[in-house]
């Protein structure tokens, strides 16, 4: 089974992301967005719990992620975001965003 199918069947199954203690440590580091640098990229954005979080402290946040399931979960409870592989690049420019957030994604690579 792909990495996405296995991601969609758990959203699918219910599996919900939720902040864990090292994920709190690294928003107690990112700490407030300033006003004129807020436009965040969530790479691995899964349901969204994250980005919201994220969006608490004044983050703009969008969202990307391979699960097709993830995506339609965190675009139900109103995150901008779509799905993307990132193997295959991000499409959006360089320089779209001021911060660019992939907790739980660099360590899962090949």
């Amino acid at each position: 089974m792909k990495a996405d199918e296995r991601e969609d069947k758990l959203d699918a199954e219910g599996k919900r992301w939720n902040i864990a203690c090292g994920e709190q440590f690294m928003l107690d580091m990112a700490g407030p967005a300033s006003k004129d640098r807020n436009k965040l990229l969530d790479i691995g954005c899964g349901s969204g719990e994250i980005s919201f979080a994220l969006q608490d402290l004044g983050y703009d946040p969008y969202g990307v992620d391979f699960s097709k399931k993830a995506i339609e979960l965190a675009t139900d409870t109103g995150l901008k975001c779509e799905q993307v592989d990132v193997d295959q690049g991000l499409p959006m420019p360089d320089s779209s965003y001021d911060v660019v957030w992939a907790g739980d994604v660099i360590e899962h690579g090949v």
